[in-house]
């Protein structure tokens, strides 16, 4: 009846251009050598040197690693390590969508605890803080920003691989919407539908709380208002900056609710065929969510409330459908594939990823429908 509640973030600063700050905050946090991590398209779109200039300003010395992989293989993640350890560093710099800033987490804690990365993976498995990391994210999505998880591919086993540890949550998330304005259509949508799978996911899970639950409502009315305008126009402003804030309410929910039974769905989706993070949740997402609505209708209905729906005059399962229907509807007008099929997927795989998906019991224990194998067999059947 009396629920206990933990809140934790880093250090929130957002705003346009905020990241003019980031010299100063470093040197709040004791930073004199700095390394930054990621990637090509980032440096290149010219948004490094939005972070170097403050750094030069303060006359902070700095390393760059610009070669971060999307959903970076454990190769990689070794290889930024390896530089790193030959660099004089006291502070580490994120600067990019979530392989970035995953990427970070993780190297900045190999820093201070020898451990073979494979141990590191699951729960509470990175006993402490490693050096200090400030989080700049590039993209409207992930919301790492502001998470204790870290995302891996293991390509020999084939699977995506989880770092979650509240020793790896960053000291400072600096959240400048100006440094979106660059992202592709395609990488606002699916970089968007994520975050707003974060911030429904978060709602609807058992461990959400009074404090997470009006934070997650927001930001899913915030992105179901903005994903679609931020990807016609990627110079509307207003659009950018609401889809920056719900992207961090959403990654401020995630990390502290958590999500479940998309997310357990989507690891062996994403293995398999390769796609973004975004795009593996969202094709199973709402077959997942009509599967699982039966166990908590209220909070369905609230959702539907902002997504704009009417729901006044029509019973709580109708407006639900509604809801749910909508949330499809904001995916395909964003130009996103919504079923598996959409991706190339086969029907002969779907008993493998049911297997893979029925493993990831952190993210299934916090759905509110218990799901057996068989009940994940049949969303992936439904999501084709």
């Amino acid at each position: 009846m009396f629920q206990t509640m933990r809140f934790r973030t880093p250090v929130i600063i957002f705003g346009m251009n905020v990241v003019n700050l980031i010299g100063e905050e470093a040197r709040k946090i004791g930073g004199k050598d700095v390394f930054i991590i990621t990637d090509r398209g980032v440096a290149e779109a010219g948004l490094l040197e939005k972070v170097l200039e403050p750094l030069k300003n303060e006359k902070i010395n700095f390393e760059v690693f610009d070669q971060v992989e999307p959903e970076p293989p454990l190769e990689n993640l070794m290889e930024a390590f390896r530089k790193a350890k030959s660099c004089k560093v006291d502070l580490f710099i994120a600067l990019g969508g979530g392989s970035s800033m995953d990427m970070t987490k993780v190297v900045s804690a190999l820093m201070v605890q020898e451990a073979d990365v494979r141990d590191l993976f699951g729960v509470e498995k990175v006993t402490k803080p490693g050096l200090p990391t400030i989080m700049v994210p590039t993209t409207s999505g992930t919301g790492s920003e502001v998470t204790r998880m870290a995302v891996f591919t293991d390509k020999a086993e084939n699977l995506k691989k989880v770092v979650s540890s509240h020793a790896i949550t960053a000291n400072v998330a600096i959240v400048d919407p100006m440094l979106t304005v660059t992202m592709p259509p395609k990488v606002t949508a699916s970089t968007g539908i994520d975050a707003f799978i974060h911030a429904v996911e978060s709602y609807v899970a058992i461990n959400a709380s009074p404090i997470t639950d009006p934070i997650a409502l927001e930001a899913t009315r915030l992105i179901a208002e903005n994903l679609g305008p931020a990807v016609a126009n990627g110079q509307d402003l207003r659009a950018r900056y609401n889809m920056s804030m719900g992207s961090l309410m959403a990654g401020v929910t995630l990390n502290n609710a958590g999500v479940g039974a998309v997310h357990a769905l989507a690891y062996p989706v994403g293995a398999e065929y390769h796609v973004p993070h975004g795009v593996a949740n969202v094709v199973t997402f709402a077959a997942t969510m009509e599967y699982i609505s039966i166990a908590n209708i209220p909070k369905f209905v609230n959702l539907a409330k902002a997504m704009g729906e009417p729901v006044y005059g029509i019973s709580s399962r109708e407006a639900a459908t509604r809801g749910i229907k909508a949330m499809q509807e904001l995916a395909e007008k964003a130009g996103l594939p919504c079923r598996l099929r959409d991706i190339g997927a086969r029907p002969d795989k779907i008993p493998a990823m049911a297997i893979a998906a029925f493993r990831e019991k952190r993210l299934l224990g916090n759905t509110p429908r218990q799901l057996a194998e068989e009940d994940i067999r049949k969303i992936f059947e439904n999501s084709f």
